[in-house]
């Protein structure tokens, strides 16, 4: 709708919303599996929580950097045509979606609750994330069947699989013998193991599920300063976003597989821009997970 009143392609809109969706997801621990993932392998290594807000620094510079770079060349996003969609069903799903305005606002109200006691380290995240679903209930802002349906069990077995993925890797000395690889091809400085293993899940996230790629590189980042004698957060909040740092495909993230159709793009559309704020966010990502959570 927003694209028709602008009287441009909706190709020209739909691939910075999904570069968006994917970088505002990174600004806390619980705005995307893989930060959770990776969050939860820390703490239970570390006995520390993670802040909810930790990854916010490095990720807000990355999110306005993004904005930057594709508002400068917005010249480059592709013009397709697009399906077109049906303006009686548009209008009908936004007036069943205005009737709960009081609701949403409440619900948006015990969301930020949720964040200002985990950041204050009042309560712990998980502790303040069932608070949450029970005021929600209580309040009807959904039912418990909506609560029970909108939980993702595969993000679930997921996180619960990364732990064990973690114990296999170095039970059977896997992460020692790509360690050694690492330490083979640039030392043992640890800025270079960081860009090195950072590099790597950046590019094999283009190719399968980000979450997935947080449970096979968590335990080999943590493996590695451990190895090298040095802070694991900086390793953990830069790989954040390394395994996130997926633009470049359609097929790398959910946010760009749903703008994909809709959009009528060719699969090389995301390249365009998307290896570009590959490069340009993992350069930020390390730098700034190393200015604001310095190796000790």
């Amino acid at each position: 709708k927003w694209s028709a009143k602008l009287g441009m392609a909706p190709s020209k809109l739909l691939i910075p919303l999904g570069y968006a969706a994917s970088l505002g997801g990174l600004l806390t621990l619980i705005g995307t599996p893989p930060n959770l993932i990776i969050a939860g392998i820390y703490t239970k290594n570390t006995g520390d929580a993670m802040n909810v807000f930790a990854p916010f620094p490095v990720a807000i510079c990355c999110l306005l950097t993004s904005v930057a770079i594709v508002i400068l060349l917005r010249k480059w996003l592709p013009s397709r045509v697009a399906p077109v969609s049906d303006p009686d069903e548009d209008s009908a799903s936004s007036l069943a979606n205005a009737k709960a305005t009081g609701k949403t606002y409440l619900s948006i109200g015990i969301m930020f609750s949720v964040l200002l006691l985990s950041a204050c380290n009042v309560m712990s995240l998980p502790v303040c994330c069932i608070l949450a679903g029970i005021i929600m209930v209580l309040t009807k802002c959904c039912t418990s069947d909506q609560a029970v349906k909108e939980i993702d069990w595969t993000i679930l077995i997921v996180f619960v699989g990364s732990v064990s993925i973690g114990a296999a890797i170095h039970k059977t000395g896997i992460d020692e013998v790509i360690l050694d690889g690492i330490f083979a091809c640039c030392g043992k400085d640890p800025l270079m193991v960081l860009i090195m293993l950072c590099v790597t899940a950046s590019i094999t996230t283009e190719f399968i599920s980000d979450t997935a790629c947080a449970a096979m590189f968590c335990p080999i980042a943590w493996h590695a300063s451990q190895s090298l004698g040095v802070d694991s957060l900086p390793f953990m909040i830069a790989l954040m976003m390394a395994v996130s740092n997926n633009y470049a495909t359609p097929i790398a993230t959910p946010p760009n597989t749903l703008v994909f159709a809709s959009g009528g793009y060719k699969f090389a559309d995301f390249a365009r821009l998307g290896i570009i704020l590959k490069v340009v966010n993992l350069a930020i990502a390390i730098a700034l997970a190393m200015l604001f959570y310095p190796m000790k």
